[in-house]
C-alpha cells in the first residue's frame, strides 16, 4: 500500500476545509482501471491500494459503501475497500472488443451494458432482468430506476428498469455518441459526439437546450455532480462549461507530465480532477492549480469517481389544525447524505400517503419553490392508532425512505 498524502498536502488541506456536515462512506474515493490493475485512492487520507488481475478489466462501477463492482473478462466481482472480492459471478460479455459499460444501483446492484445486451444484477449477483437493445450501445448513463440512458448510432434512448423504452432523441449532424453524463439535480442530460456536446432537458421531454461545437481532439467528458459543471478532456487541455453551456475556463495540460490523455473523473468533494493517460493517473487541483502525478507506469483507461446516487427526502415540517394539515419539508440526499435540491428536481416528486388502507396522495399541495408540500383535509382519517405513512418518488424513479407519523 502506497500513501500519497505527503505528495500533495496542500491539495488535501484545501479539500478538507470544504467538507461541511456528514460525510458519506464513498466520498472522495477514486477508482481507476489500468487494464490489468485496479487502484483505489482515498482523497482524505491519501491511501492508495492496487490489485492486479490476470484478465483485462473492462469497467468499474463504484458503490456507496466505498467498494466497487468490476467486470473483468467474463467475471463480475464485488470488491471491498480492501480490494478483496466479496462476490464473484460469471457473466456473458463476449466478444471482448465490444464496448462495456456499468453502473451501480442505490441498493448495491449492478447494470451491465455490453454490445446490445442490457443486464441488471441484484446485490447478490443474481440476474434480475436482461434485454437486447436494437443496436450496439456506444455510451451509457444511469440516473435511477426509470433513468437508463443508452447511446447508439441513431441517438440517445431512455429505458426504465423493466426494459420499457420511454423516449428517444436524435443528435445533431447524425453524430455518434461517445459519452453521456447526467446533471441529475436539475434534470439536464449531456450527450457528447465527435463534433457536438448537446444538452437535453430530461424534465421537458428531452427538449434540446444547448449545443457546443467541439474540437475533434476531445476524448472524454465528466460531470461535477455538485455544481453541474461539464468538463471536456482533449489531448492538450481541459475545458469547463456551466449549466447554461457558458464557458468557465480552459486549463492546459502539462505537456511533460500528461501524454495522450483519455480518461477523466471529477472529485467534487475535494475540488479535483483525475486525468488518465499513457503513463497512469494525474490529479489536478482546481483551487491551487497544481498537477500531481500519482502513478507512473501503465496506461489508465478508465477513472471512476465516488459513487453518486440522488434520492428524494421527506421530513416532517409541522402538523397544524383543525382542520388537520401536515406540512412536509422536501429535499434530497446524495449517497444517503442530505444535499441541496433545486425546485426543478422537487417539482418532479410524486408524493404518496396512506393511513391504513386509505390512500391520501391526491390531497397534497406541492410548492417546489419553498421545498414544501401540504397534506390537507385529513381530519376524518387522523384518528385511531394507525400512523400516517408518506414517501416520494422523483423523476428518475427513485423512492425516498418512508416517513411514519403518529397523528
Amino acid at each position: 500500500m502506497l500513501n500519497v498524502r505527503a505528495f500533495f498536502p496542500v491539495m488535501l488541506l484545501v479539500g478538507l476545509m470544504m467538507v461541511v456536515g456528514p460525510r458519506d462512506v464513498a466520498a472522495g474515493v477514486v477508482w481507476w482501471n489500468g487494464d490489468f490493475a485496479l487502484t483505489r485512492l482515498e482523497s482524505d487520507t491519501g491511501q492508495m491500494r492496487v490489485r492486479n488481475f490476470p484478465t483485462r478489466i473492462r469497467t468499474v462501477a463504484p458503490l456507496a459503501d466505498g467498494g466497487t463492482w468490476i467486470v473483468a473478462g467474463n467475471i463480475v466481482e464485488r470488491i471491498g475497500m480492501d480490494l478483496e472480492p466479496s462476490l464473484t459471478v460469471a457473466t456473458d460479455t463476449d466478444p471482448a472488443n465490444v464496448p462495456t459499460f456499468s453502473a451501480a444501483t442505490r441498493d448495491g446492484g449492478l447494470w451491465i451494458v455490453h454490445g446490445r445486451s442490457i443486464t441488471r444484477l441484484n446485490a447478490s449477483g443474481v440476474e434480475v432482468i436482461r434485454w437486447l437493445h436494437p443496436l450496439t450501445a456506444l455510451a451509457f448513463a444511469y440516473g435511477g430506476p426509470d433513468s437508463l440512458w443508452v447511446g447508439d448510432a441513431t441517438g440517445v434512448h431512455q429505458y426504465t428498469a423493466d426494459g420499457v423504452l420511454v423516449r428517444s432523441a436524435s443528435l445533431r449532424s447524425g453524430g455518434v455518441p461517445k459519452a453521456i453524463v447526467l446533471d441529475a439535480i436539475v434534470g439536464y442530460l449531456w450527450v457528447v459526439t465527435a463534433t457536438f456536446a448537446t444538452q437535453f432537458d430530461v424534465f421537458a421531454g428531452l427538449q434540446e437546450r444547448a449545443a457546443l461545437a467541439l474540437s475533434p481532439t476531445v476524448t472524454t467528458v465528466a460531470m461535477d455532480v455538485n455544481g453541474g459543471t461539464l468538463w471536456l478532456l482533449s489531448h492538450r487541455h481541459l475545458d469547463a462549461y456551466d449549466r447554461n453551456a457558458a464557458p468557465i475556463g480552459t486549463w492546459m495540460l502539462p505537456g511533460g507530465m500528461v501524454v495522450d490523455a483519455s480518461a477523466l473523473a471529477v472529485d467534487a468533494l475535494y475540488q479535483r480532477l483525475w486525468v488518465g493517460d499513457v503513463h497512469g493517473t494525474t490529479a489536478f487541483n482546481r483551487e491551487t492549480m497544481q498537477w500531481i502525478r500519482l502513478t507512473d507506469g501503465e496506461r489508465t483507461t478508465e477513472i471512476a469517481g465516488s459513487h453518486h446516487q440522488l434520492a428524494p427526502r421527506v421530513l416532517l415540517g409541522a402538523i397544524t389544525g383543525p382542520p388537520v394539515t401536515v406540512r412536509l419539508q422536501l429535499g434530497a440526499t446524495c449517497n444517503g447524505v442530505p444535499c441541496v435540491a433545486t425546485p426543478r428536481y422537487l417539482a418532479t416528486f410524486d408524493l404518496s400517503a396512506s393511513i391504513g388502507d386509505f390512500e391520501l396522495g391526491d390531497r397534497f399541495s406541492l410548492d417546489p419553490g419553498h421545498g414544501t408540500a401540504d397534506l390537507q383535509n385529513i381530519d376524518s382519517f387522523a384518528v385511531g392508532d394507525m400512523p400516517l405513512r408518506v414517501s416520494a418518488v422523483d423523476g428518475y424513479g427513485t423512492r425516498s425512505d418512508e416517513l411514519v407519523l403518529d397523528l
